[in-house]
């Protein structure tokens, strides 16, 4: 049966590239048919009240099942010292069983007067402890966690050279630590996606690029999208051998959900010092680590299976070398792929012309605890290089907003705001969070309201074009993903 809404008494932006506008949109069966026309007779009637509204929101750059799982872990972002730590950690423990693991996240060694390790949990917990730092890419696990693993194998690996203290990251983490970690069933993780895209429709996202593995979105993400209630795109970390590529191609795709790509690491992050840089940290010793396929010099090969299997590439890299490392293979790729290069944090001068036409997955509320260190981890210089969306987008990048949830929350509108207040534009931090960002996740009737467009709209209580977003930011006041309000504030 066809179903026909109707939104009038607004400003609706039907495409932020040029800032058209309209008074009322049809939109019929999920998809935009008509603008600035009278409401079809049948049509289910929404009053924008003269409030403004835009084409639903877009995080180019998440990971949906991990942020779900993580939704009860315990949160150790307001920890200043070692007796939070080990407050929060042994409040947790209270309620375990022996058979389950305790999960952590959020810590941040910034707040700290020294690194934690094995020796910060409480001396009575008796069962596996893990603590994630805030980036995600190191952890803090406690004695009876490493007597489960295999710590002289993690010792050979990149990010296992402390693991005897406890403390572990990047390739040791992933590889030999992570699927340790007891799995929650189906069934829970499925209940907690749903409350996760509640939360996404809560800050007007109706799109989103999520960073998974296959199993998940076979378990999960396939079931999700019979709700109809968040489009994904899925970006896979699994290898691409040849049963994985037959894999995607069988894939049964829907405006919902689909496979876009494979993503590999270059190198670390800024907050645990692994980001690969051309020079040395200023305030420790080395210059970051190469990881993933670039660790094992298998990164090139990778590429091309990649994107000969008609795939898009998409590769963290966030220091200077590893962007620039990252720049050169994508460069020798078809535009037509849309490969993309996540966070790019750190670009260097001589890699700056190489940035025209390319496609960036950036983080904008990334910078605000990056900003903390970087003076003391980059120097004066590089720390200018860092986030610098001016500088990307005077090369004539074509920037993606994301959030990397769960590292930062997925508020599109808060990420605005922090483009906007560090030399974007209005218009330019409207169009990386809306139709670029659709683009970049190969979904062309996302984005913008044109007819043929998805229905996907976001009601704002403000203006974003003319309000002082230095002092203010929009609140969201309606969702609609296919023309289905989905969230309406209360």
């Amino acid at each position: 049966m066809s179903r026909t809404i109707h939104l009038r008494n607004g400003i609706i932006v039907t495409n932020p590239l040029n800032g058209s506008t309209c008074h009322s949109l049809t939109i019929q069966d999920g998809f935009v048919v008509r603008q600035n026309e009278s409401a079809p007779r049948e049509a289910i009637q929404i009053d924008l009240a003269g409030n403004f509204a835009l084409p639903g929101l877009v995080d180019s750059h998440l990971h949906l099942t991990l942020a779900a799982k993580g939704l009860d872990d315990v949160d150790l972002s307001d920890c200043r010292n070692r007796q939070d730590f080990n407050d929060s950690i042994l409040d947790a423990s209270k309620e375990m069983q022996k058979n389950e693991w305790i999960v952590a996240s959020g810590w941040t060694d910034n707040h700290f007067d020294e690194y934690p390790s094995v020796e910060w949990f409480p001396k009575e917990l008796e069962v596996p402890c893990i603590c994630f730092r805030s980036d995600y890419h190191t952890a803090i696990l406690n004695f009876a966690a490493l007597n489960e693993l295999d710590t002289r194998q993690i010792l050979k690996i990149t990010g296992g050279e402390a693991i005897l203290q406890g403390i572990v990251g990047e390739d040791a983490l992933f590889q030999e630590v992570i699927p340790y970690i007891p799995e929650q069933t189906t069934s829970s993780i499925f209940q907690k996606t749903e409350e996760a895209v509640q939360i996404l429709l809560q800050n007007g996202i109706t799109l989103v690029g999520s960073m998974e593995h296959k199993c998940d979105v076979d378990a999960i993400l396939y079931n999700l999208q019979s709700t109809k209630t968040m489009r994904v795109r899925a970006i896979c970390f699994d290898e691409p051998t040849i049963e994985m590529i037959d894999a995607f191609n069988s894939f049964k795709s829907s405006d919902f959900l689909d496979l876009i790509g494979f993503k590999s690491f270059l190198d670390g992050t800024l907050g645990s010092r692994t980001a690969k840089m051309y020079h040395e940290w200023n305030d420790v010793q080395g210059s970051g680590e190469w990881t993933g396929h670039a660790s094992d010099h298998e990164l090139v090969d990778w590429v091309q299976v990649v994107a000969q299997s008609g795939y898009a590439p998409f590769l963290h890299a966030i220091g200077d070398e590893a962007v620039g490392t990252a720049l050169d293979l994508l460069s020798q790729l078809d535009p037509s792929l849309c490969a993309r290069i996540e966070h790019a944090q750190c670009i260097a001068d001589r890699d700056l012309e190489k940035l025209k036409d390319g496609f960036f997955g950036v983080q904008p509320l990334h910078l605000i605890d990056d900003i903390k260190v970087a003076s003391k981890a980059l120097g004066k210089v590089r720390a200018s290089q860092m986030h610098n969306w001016r500088r990307m987008l005077d090369a004539r990048a074509h920037l993606s907003f994301g959030s990397d949830w769960p590292i930062a929350p997925p508020n599109a509108i808060k990420a605005i705001q922090v483009a906007v207040t560090n030399g974007v534009t209005v218009e330019e931090a409207i169009i990386a969070s809306t139709i670029e960002s659709a683009r970049s996740l190969q979904t062309p009737h996302s984005g913008h309201l044109e007819c043929g467009a998805y229905g996907d709209v976001v009601v704002l209580d403000k203006d974003p074009y003319s309000i002082d977003w230095n002092v203010e930011r929009p609140v969201v006041l309606k969702t609609l993903v296919g023309g289905d309000e989905l969230y309406t504030k209360e």
